[in-house]
């Protein structure tokens, strides 16, 4: 059985959800279909939905043009409510 874990320790399935869903969430808070999202970002429907399953890696692209169809910066993307994760 193949370890997810990289030499780092880090788990690069986890970390593809865990995009994904900060994805939902961001566009959930703002109304927007999958539909919607993707066309304002120049993506398709079905890679972004993959994008949010957590199947599919992104291009840096890819992230900057949902990030910015959201509204934010990648920097602001990756930002973490510390009350949300419990620190």
């Amino acid at each position: 059985m193949q370890d997810d874990k990289n030499e780092k320790g880090w788990n690069k399935i986890e970390l593809l959800k865990g995009i994904g869903k900060r994805i939902r969430t961001l566009r959930k808070e703002q109304g927007l279909t999958q539909s919607k999202l993707a066309e304002m970002s120049g993506l398709h429907r079905t890679y972004l939905a993959d994008l949010e399953r957590g199947a599919r890696n992104m291009s840096v692209g890819s992230l900057a043009r949902v990030a910015m169809s959201l509204g934010i910066s990648i920097q602001t993307f990756f930002e973490i409510d510390a009350e949300a994760v419990g620190e």
